[in-house]
């Protein structure tokens, strides 16, 4: 079978390879060069990426105030902006590229006055018009921070790299993200004078085994996903607290990136360009087959998409068509505008300010980039689609 998500890029060997890698306070420091010398500023590691966004949020706002988020988006997100003290105003988004751009962002500032900074998240890989929200963000004094959780290693359409723009970059390390250490994440301030807080506490070691053996459990998941038992496996992993699922837990800036997370994070964050180009190259793909249902911004040169974007009319004819084919994409970022929906209520979220994010988020179905997909599956997933699509 084929899955987009619960650990699809990690093989039996690469499950084993994590569960079992040791780490030094040495990694560490490569991770923190390796991202100083990509990025520019000075980096920060964390045990989460929402622990990372929140500190840059922090930063850039001195813990109050409002800031600019996507209206598609997931609850992470919000928790963060909230964490550090702030309140999020969703600023709705474009059909073509999932993205807002200047003229969204300026109607939401206007509604919404005292916007202290903007977080650009680049959705899915998706390069945003960075030049325009720039002179917006310039104009108006809004700090502006590029979330590289889905696109890490990506250029936007200018050639400057995602993630070298902005005054702060916030990286995400979690499961099926750009760059996968199942957890962490880190921060890169550049345009700052004060002394940044480092974070000395390590996770538990109930935590770090969470961490380390969750690519096991899913493999086995997948494994046993055809004779109807995998899903088994995974519930009850979770009712046991071996796996926490996805955007649950907390805000904790104080909690660092084990070494031997960091060691993973490293040797990915050191292959981006090769791995940016091979989802390129598999969005390209997958737009041959499937150009009539993918938004328009999926054709920019600079992306690399961690998954790639489908808007249909009927998602759960599809997904359930895929998933009686063997090919499982029930997924989604995102099927409400805040995800997962099961914390959506949580979130006072403006619909009539935000239309294109709510349609957008029932017709989204995303398909896998990771390494695994070869071009035989690809071609395959597109046909099964496009049959999908005809029911």
């Amino acid at each position: 079978m084929i899955f987009q998500a619960l650990g699809a890029r990690y093989g039996f060997g690469a499950a084993v390879k994590h569960a079992f890698t040791r780490g030094s306070k040495q990694d560490s420091e490569k991770l923190r060069q390796a991202l100083v010398k990509r990025y520019g500023g000075e980096a920060v590691l964390y045990q989460k990426g929402r622990a990372a966004l929140a500190a840059a949020i922090r930063l850039a706002t001195g813990g109050k105030g409002t800031v600019a988020i996507s209206g598609l988006t997931c609850y992470s997100v919000v928790q963060a902006v909230e964490a550090a003290g702030c309140t999020p105003v969703f600023v709705d988004i474009r059909e073509s590229d999932l993205q807002f751009g200047a003229k969204e962002l300026i109607a939401a500032a206007k509604k919404h006055t005292g916007i202290k900074a903007v977080v650009i998240q680049n959705m899915l890989g998706i390069p945003a018009d960075i030049a325009a929200i720039q002179k917006v963000a310039d104009t108006a004094d809004m700090i502006l921070i590029e979330d590289l959780a889905h696109s890490a290693g990506a250029q936007y359409a200018d050639g400057r790299e995602v993630g070298t723009i902005g005054d702060i970059t916030m990286l995400s390390f979690g499961r099926d993200k750009a760059i996968d250490s199942v957890n962490g994440g880190a921060l890169v301030v550049r345009n700052h004078k004060e002394s940044l807080a480092f974070p000395t506490i390590a996770p538990s070691l109930s935590v770090q085994l969470r961490d380390r053996i969750y690519p096991l459990i899913a493999w086995l998941t997948r494994a046993l996903y055809p004779v109807r038992v995998g899903r088994y496996v995974m519930g009850a992993s979770i009712k046991l607290g071996l796996v926490r699922r996805s955007a649950d837990g907390e805000v904790d800036e104080t909690v660092c990136l084990p070494h031997w997370q960091a060691k993973l994070a490293y040797q990915q964050v050191v292959s981006l360009t090769t791995t940016a180009v091979k989802r390129r190259q598999k969005a390209q793909t997958y737009g041959t087959y499937l150009k009539d249902l993918s938004p328009a911004g999926m054709g920019q040169a600079g992306g690399a998409p961690v998954r790639v974007p489908l808007l249909v009319d009927s998602r759960d004819t599809v997904i359930t068509y895929l998933a009686t084919r063997g090919i499982q994409v029930n997924d989604i970022w995102y099927d409400v505008p805040v995800s997962p929906q099961r914390l959506y209520d949580r979130v006072e979220y403006p619909v009539d300010e935000c239309p294109n994010a709510v349609r957008v988020a029932s017709k989204l179905v995303n398909l896998p980039t990771h390494e695994r997909i070869k071009s035989a599956d690809i071609k395959r997933i597109s046909q099964l689609v496009n049959e999908a699509v005809k029911v």
